[in-house]
Protein backbone atom coordinates (compact mmCIF):
# COMPACT_ATOMS: atom_id res chain seq x y z
CA UNK A 1 0.00 0.00 0.00
CA UNK A 2 1.08 3.59 -0.56
CA UNK A 3 2.75 5.05 2.52
CA UNK A 4 3.96 8.52 3.36
CA UNK A 5 7.19 9.21 5.22
CA UNK A 6 8.84 12.25 6.79
CA UNK A 7 12.22 11.07 5.49
CA UNK A 8 13.16 9.17 2.37
CA UNK A 9 12.57 5.49 3.15
CA UNK A 10 15.18 2.85 2.51
CA UNK A 11 14.33 0.21 -0.07
CA UNK A 12 14.37 -2.37 2.72
CA UNK A 13 13.31 -1.56 6.27
CA UNK A 14 13.20 -4.26 8.97
CA UNK A 15 9.75 -4.68 10.52
CA UNK A 16 10.71 -7.24 13.18
CA UNK A 17 12.83 -10.40 13.50
CA UNK A 18 10.88 -12.31 10.84
CA UNK A 19 9.80 -9.68 8.33
CA UNK A 20 10.92 -6.68 6.34
CA UNK A 21 9.25 -3.89 4.36
CA UNK A 22 10.14 -3.47 0.70
CA UNK A 23 9.64 0.02 -0.81
CA UNK A 24 9.57 1.06 -4.47
CA UNK A 25 8.27 4.04 -6.43
CA UNK A 26 9.90 6.23 -3.81
CA UNK A 27 9.12 9.86 -4.66
CA UNK A 28 9.14 13.23 -2.92
CA UNK A 29 5.74 14.87 -2.47
CA UNK A 30 4.47 18.12 -0.98
CA UNK A 31 1.36 18.15 1.19
CA UNK A 32 0.25 21.41 2.78
CA UNK A 33 3.71 22.97 2.33
CA UNK A 34 5.33 19.94 3.98
CA UNK A 35 8.03 17.99 2.12
CA UNK A 36 7.31 14.28 2.47
CA UNK A 37 8.12 11.04 0.72
CA UNK A 38 5.68 8.55 -0.73
CA UNK A 39 6.36 4.94 -1.64
CA UNK A 40 4.61 1.69 -2.39
CA UNK A 41 5.20 -0.76 0.42
CA UNK A 42 4.77 -4.48 1.01
CA UNK A 43 5.64 -6.66 3.98
CA UNK A 44 7.74 -9.74 3.24
CA UNK A 45 8.99 -12.58 5.42
CA UNK A 46 12.51 -13.92 5.60
CA UNK A 47 14.35 -15.47 3.88
CA UNK A 48 14.29 -12.67 1.33
CA UNK A 49 14.81 -13.57 -2.33
CA UNK A 50 14.41 -11.70 -5.61
CA UNK A 51 11.58 -14.03 -6.59
CA UNK A 52 9.76 -13.48 -3.29
CA UNK A 53 10.00 -9.70 -3.72
CA UNK A 54 8.75 -9.87 -7.32
CA UNK A 55 5.83 -12.12 -6.36
CA UNK A 56 4.87 -9.71 -3.57
CA UNK A 57 5.07 -6.67 -5.84
CA UNK A 58 2.99 -8.36 -8.56
CA UNK A 59 0.39 -9.43 -5.99
CA UNK A 60 0.27 -5.81 -4.77
CA UNK A 61 -1.22 -4.90 -8.16
CA UNK A 62 -3.12 -8.08 -9.07
CA UNK A 63 -4.16 -10.95 -6.85
CA UNK A 64 -3.86 -14.45 -8.27
CA UNK A 65 -7.48 -14.53 -9.47
CA UNK A 66 -7.16 -11.19 -11.28
CA UNK A 67 -3.93 -12.28 -12.94
CA UNK A 68 -5.51 -15.55 -14.12
CA UNK A 69 -8.57 -13.71 -15.45
CA UNK A 70 -6.46 -11.29 -17.50
CA UNK A 71 -4.51 -14.21 -19.00
CA UNK A 72 -7.60 -16.38 -19.61
CA UNK A 73 -9.51 -13.51 -21.22
CA UNK A 74 -6.56 -12.89 -23.53
CA UNK A 75 -6.24 -16.57 -24.45
CA UNK A 76 -9.97 -16.76 -25.16
CA UNK A 77 -9.49 -14.24 -27.99
CA UNK A 78 -7.66 -16.97 -29.93
CA UNK A 79 -10.23 -19.68 -29.29
CA UNK A 80 -13.66 -18.06 -29.48
CA UNK A 81 -14.19 -17.18 -33.13
CA UNK A 82 -17.49 -15.35 -32.69
CA UNK A 83 -16.25 -13.08 -29.88
CA UNK A 84 -17.32 -9.47 -30.19
CA UNK A 85 -14.48 -7.45 -31.77
CA UNK A 86 -14.63 -4.69 -29.16
CA UNK A 87 -14.45 -7.23 -26.35
CA UNK A 88 -11.61 -9.03 -28.07
CA UNK A 89 -9.68 -5.78 -28.44
CA UNK A 90 -10.35 -4.91 -24.80
CA UNK A 91 -8.92 -8.26 -23.64
CA UNK A 92 -5.86 -7.85 -25.86
CA UNK A 93 -5.17 -4.30 -24.69
CA UNK A 94 -5.69 -5.25 -21.03
CA UNK A 95 -3.25 -8.16 -21.42
CA UNK A 96 -0.63 -5.99 -23.17
CA UNK A 97 -0.92 -3.38 -20.40
CA UNK A 98 -0.58 -6.14 -17.80
CA UNK A 99 2.55 -7.55 -19.47
CA UNK A 100 4.12 -4.09 -19.85
CA UNK A 101 3.44 -3.19 -16.19
CA UNK A 102 4.68 -6.59 -15.03
CA UNK A 103 7.88 -6.12 -17.02
CA UNK A 104 8.33 -2.63 -15.55
CA UNK A 105 7.95 -4.06 -12.03
CA UNK A 106 10.37 -6.87 -12.79
CA UNK A 107 12.96 -4.35 -13.95
CA UNK A 108 12.52 -2.31 -10.74
CA UNK A 109 12.88 -5.39 -8.55
CA UNK A 110 15.86 -6.69 -10.57
CA UNK A 111 17.67 -3.36 -10.20
CA UNK A 112 16.96 -3.13 -6.47
CA UNK A 113 17.99 -6.73 -5.88
CA UNK A 114 21.21 -6.30 -7.88
CA UNK A 115 22.06 -3.17 -5.89
CA UNK A 116 21.30 -4.94 -2.61
CA UNK A 117 22.95 -8.25 -3.56
CA UNK A 118 19.72 -10.21 -3.18
CA UNK A 119 19.53 -13.38 -5.20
Amino acid sequence: MKQQFDNKPEILTPADEISIFYHWNINPIIIEDQNLWEADEILLYYPLTKNKILEGVIEYYWNNSEEKKIINDYLSTFIIDEMDTDLKNLYIIRYKNFIMKRNELKNIVDLDCNNLNIM
